[in-house]
């Protein structure tokens, strides 16, 4: 991890992130984002995604002076949380939210304009994936931020498995399983969304869920291309 260390120190090469993510990231999805876009749209998530990536490894990055995380339960003797401190900790999660909200938003105009031609694409439903991890990463770190501001720690999240993960482990029997399971429950879901259109609430509940089942059913369909 010294080559992510050495990186993050002066992160403007974009060519270098895509290098090191590739090597040492597992998020197929940003691999795939990696490979179809020359631009350097995704270097703000790749600096972040890296920094995640070191820390795991027990790597110090650029933004965990502003951190306390509980490594070690074992350790009875922690840092004061000043202040200054506890500021800059707020200051780093606003500015992950806010990286992840402009995400989202450039995301959703792509999807706007491929929407006046091809609503349907693949490409389409891959933007409308994106954009829902984007809305996911930024509602997580609101409580994040929510249980910083009351402790001036960080809170130890247990990690579950992804979706990807789990689907990884199933033969391809259960994939085609899967496959016309979710591809059912996203007709019923489209059918409810029109069928709501005049209720708000309700149009917000279903569009969500079409949402999660397009994303989930795109995994799996990957995953049998594979």
């Amino acid at each position: 991890m010294e080559d992510i260390k050495k990186f993050l120190q002066i992160p403007d090469d974009y060519g270098k992130a895509c290098e090191l993510y590739n090597k040492y990231g597992k998020n197929l999805n940003i691999k795939k984002l990696i490979a179809s876009r020359k631009n350097q749209s995704l270097l703000p998530t790749l600096i972040f995604e890296l920094k995640v990536l070191l820390e795991k490894s027990g790597g110090k990055t650029i933004t965990e002076d502003v951190k306390v995380v509980v490594h070690n339960p074992v350790k009875t003797l922690e840092e004061p949380i000043t202040l200054q401190k506890k500021a800059e900790g707020l200051e780093e999660i606003s500015r992950q939210q806010q990286h992840f909200y402009n995400q989202g938003a450039k995301l959703s105009n792509a999807l706007a304009l491929l929407a006046e031609s091809e609503p349907h694409s693949q490409e389409a439903k891959k933007l409308v994936s994106e954009i829902l991890d984007c809305k996911n990463q930024y509602n997580e770190l609101a409580e994040v931020k929510k249980a910083f501001q009351k402790t001036g720690k960080m809170p130890i999240k247990v990690e579950k498995p992804t979706q990807e993960a789990v689907y990884n482990s199933l033969s391809k029997d259960e994939l085609l399983k899967k496959q016309k399971l979710l591809r059912s429950q996203v007709s019923k879901a489209k059918s409810n969304v029109t069928a709501n259109r005049n209720n708000e609430e309700k149009l917000r509940k279903y569009t969500n869920k079409l949402q999660s089942l397009e994303k989930e059913l795109l995994i799996v369909e990957d995953l049998l291309c594979n």
